[in-house]
């Protein structure tokens, strides 16, 4: 598949964009590409996979303190519309653990162990993610295993 620029797009245009309307063509575009994407999955019977890095985001719950998130490191809109339309959005991170050791005039420090990579599946204060297929979480970063769940959910109805 290959994704080309809109024309609507172009350099010229976006000088003439007012403040922050940007990003409401830029979600357009997030939209064309979605639209693009079901076309495949339904026509073609393609699983597609995306790729992003994570950015932490602010969080603000009248409830709680503010506190800090990982999130899709896209614009709030598109992040939000990317995140509604997928069935997984898996944050992979390293499983570590920490340890507090006193050391010489008795300073303190922690120190990290372990560093095995997995995927976190479902959503949770620190990370944002989802499945709609039953992924346990956390699991171990293997393909071969997600596969197997993606094959169980499509032959139970679920994808």
């Amino acid at each position: 598949m290959i994704l080309e620029k809109p024309s609507n797009l172009n350099t010229e245009t976006s000088r003439k964009v007012s403040w922050g309307k940007g990003y409401v063509a830029a979600l357009g575009f997030m939209e064309q590409i979605i639209n693009k994407f079901d076309k495949l999955r339904n026509h073609k019977k393609m699983n597609m996979i995306l790729i992003s890095h994570a950015a932490t985001t602010k969080v603000e719950d009248p409830g709680v303190p503010e506190y800090q998130k990982w999130a899709l490191q896209l614009h709030y809109k598109s992040a939000a519309k990317l995140f509604q339309w997928s069935d997984m959005c898996l944050f992979a991170t390293y499983d570590v653990r920490t340890t507090k050791e006193t050391g010489a005039f008795n300073k303190q420090r922690t120190l990290a162990h372990g560093g095995t990579r997995v995927l976190r599946t479902r959503d949770q204060p620190t990370h944002a993610a989802k499945n709609r297929i039953g992924l346990p979480d956390p699991m171990e970063m293997d393909w071969d295993l997600i596969q197997e769940f993606i094959n169980n959910a499509k032959k139970k109805g679920k994808q």
